[in-house]
């Protein structure tokens, strides 16, 4: 079944959100016929959604075997709807990442999200995600959960990760043989949580236990 993604989060931009569509386009073109609209920096992310439109039409005219569109994310899933682009029969499916659903604008809690929820699917990446969505009425039957992970043989340990890895933790003392550690990966911001959980869940741990960002 042909499909056509649609991402503005990709390679050469680093992040979750490109990995992810970098990962998920390209497992499934070896799988299946594959077609993409893809943001590569290589314009102005501005010209890259005023040309939207046409480059949707212009594929689902010339690749009539598109059978699903495919959008990476909530902001994506906006743009889609507000330039009244139609799917013309395919079926639309949306990946919605937290800061999709919970976004503090009025306009997007109360306009917005009222035209994104007629799509066809949406792929939830945690139960609580798919929480959100069903606390703003999304039809429960269109909502999926598919938590992100990773390739444990793709992303292997090999000598030289291992090597680099000890460099870091001689760098800031820490003895990985010794230490107990809790390690969180991702940008510290407020809505991670990282602050939380230092000041709620640390104090109720061993003196032993370190946390490491």
């Amino acid at each position: 079944m042909a499909i056509l993604f649609i991402t503005h989060k990709y390679p050469p931009a680093t992040g979750g959100m490109e990995k992810q569509s970098f990962e998920l386009i390209n497992g499934y073109s070896k799988r299946e016929k594959t077609y993409s609209i893809i943001y590569d920096q290589k314009i102005n992310i501005i010209i890259f959604f005023l040309q939207l439109r046409k480059k949707v039409y212009d594929l689902l005219r010339n690749h009539p075997e598109i059978k699903i569109i495919h959008l990476n994310d909530g902001l994506m899933a906006s743009f889609f709807y507000l330039l009244c682009i139609k799917p013309n029969g395919r079926k639309v499916a949306v990946t919605i990442h937290g800061l999709d659903i919970v976004f503090p604008f009025w306009a997007y809690q109360k306009l917005i999200l009222k035209g994104i929820k007629k799509y066809d699917a949406f792929i939830c990446v945690s139960q609580a995600t798919k929480a959100e969505c069903q606390k703003r009425d999304f039809n429960n039957d269109k909502l999926k959960v598919i938590s992100n992970g990773v390739n444990s043989i793709a992303n292997a340990f090999t000598e030289n990760s291992v090597a680099a890895s000890r460099q870091v933790l001689q760098k800031y003392g820490i003895d990985p043989e010794d230490d107990k550690i809790v390690l969180a990966i991702g940008r510290p911001i407020r809505r991670k949580g990282f602050s939380w959980f230092a000041e709620n869940v640390m104090p109720l741990l061993g003196a032993d236990i370190n946390f490491y960002i």
